[in-house]
């Protein structure tokens, strides 16, 4: 459970960081295209 909570805290740090790092900036790409195909999937099955 602390583990899960670990990867929720440091998945927020790197979408909301102001002074990414070049790994912070590559998951924020990675997490934007993520949820890109998560909302695209949501809205063709409602």
């Amino acid at each position: 459970m602390v583990i899960h909570q670990v990867f929720h805290a440091e998945f927020y740090r790197d979408v909301k960081t102001t002074m990414p790092s070049s790994d912070d900036v590559l998951f924020r790409d990675t997490f934007d295209q993520y949820i890109y195909i998560w909302e695209q999937l949501i809205s063709t099955i409602t």
